[in-house]
């Protein structure tokens, strides 16, 4: 298991076997069309950039890695379901808009986290940026050298289920000298880090992002919903995905 081929980004893990293959940037089980836009790496660090999902890949997983990322490939792909779901469900006809039936779908949040450091990692690995052993190590489910923070940090204008095939992808460097990765994706906005922000500073400012106020980050994010506005009433909530963590 001591086998590591330098051209696959998890060979510091050992265990790579086969040949390598191609790695889609972000997870093929999480596009809907049939091109992904994306923002962030190195030729396309300002705007934009539309992408065939077949050319969105590349060469750097070797089948062993590749394969041990299903599971979390495979949650990312229920959020995306759940996510559209969410978007497009109504309150239904003749339902009163106060006592309806909740629509609830369920994920399980430490694979989306291993999904989240998947994805920091193809893209440190195309925008040739060093990976920390330890975002490496929570890709993979296993014991981390230092503590790998995901947070929801929902901003103004997110919309859950929105920007469908958009990414945005932002990294740095953080006050402390620590990793720093904004992913934006189906209209929700995650932070992945090494270093607890809260209560040392009033934000995390990425170069070229607007600044995130810690008092947005929200770690083990539990819930995501969708709710209405009433005509001259509350807001209610119709719709909510359940993100389950293990009990502390």
């Amino acid at each position: 298991m001591n086998c590591k081929n330098p051209k696959c980004w998890a060979h510091p893990l050992g265990g790579c076997g086969g040949r390598i293959t191609g790695e889609h940037y972000v997870s093929k089980s999480t596009l809907t069309g049939r091109s992904l836009h994306i923002k962030g790496l190195s030729f396309c660090r300002q705007d934009f950039v539309e992408i065939p999902i077949g050319g969105a890949v590349a060469n750097i997983l070797c089948e062993s890695h590749n394969s041990g990322m299903s599971p979390a490939d495979h949650e990312a792909g229920k959020l995306r379901a759940a996510l559209i779901d969410i978007l497009n469900y109504e309150i239904p006809p003749g339902a009163s808009p106060l006592h309806h039936p909740w629509l609830t779908s369920s994920i399980e949040g430490p694979l989306i986290k291993r999904w989240a450091a998947k994805t920091a990692c193809n893209l440190f690995t195309m925008d040739g940026k060093p990976l920390p052993i330890h975002l490496v190590q929570c890709a993979f489910g296993l014991p981390t050298d230092k503590p790998v923070f995901l947070f929801g940090a929902n901003q103004v204008g997110d919309k859950p289920g929105h920007e469908r095939d958009n990414f945005h992808f932002a990294s740095g460097t953080s006050n402390s000298g620590y990793f720093v990765v904004l992913l934006r994706f189906f209209g929700i906005t995650w932070l992945m880090t090494d270093e607890d922000p809260r209560g040392k500073y009033d934000g995390v400012q990425i170069e070229g992002e607007p600044l995130i106020p810690t008092a947005a980050l929200i770690e083990s994010l539990r819930v995501i919903e969708k709710s209405f506005t009433l005509p001259n009433g509350p807001r209610v909530q119709a719709a909510r995905i359940l993100v389950n963590w293990p009990q502390p």
